[in-house]
């Protein structure tokens, strides 16, 4: 069972989430950005390379992402 969206029930509220692309590819850490650049916003990633946002615009799906792993610890 996929825990895929289709992109139109994403939130808008800054929330970081997984993206699916009509071309195969994954994204992780895609946010709603309205600013900028994207007067009308965007599904957003920011590139620490390039110092910028970069627009996710062939995203069809998302999820939230998934938690993270529980640290064990010994006794």
């Amino acid at each position: 069972m996929s825990d895929w969206r289709p992109l139109e029930t994403a939130p808008r509220d800054g929330s970081r989430l997984d993206v699916w692309t009509e071309n195969g590819v994954r994204y992780i850490d895609v946010f709603w950005h309205q600013g900028p650049g994207f007067p009308q916003g965007a599904f957003v990633f920011y590139d620490s390379h390039l110092r910028d946002y970069i627009d996710v615009d062939d995203a069809s799906h998302w999820m939230p992402p998934p938690a993270p792993p529980k640290v064990e610890t010994s006794s």
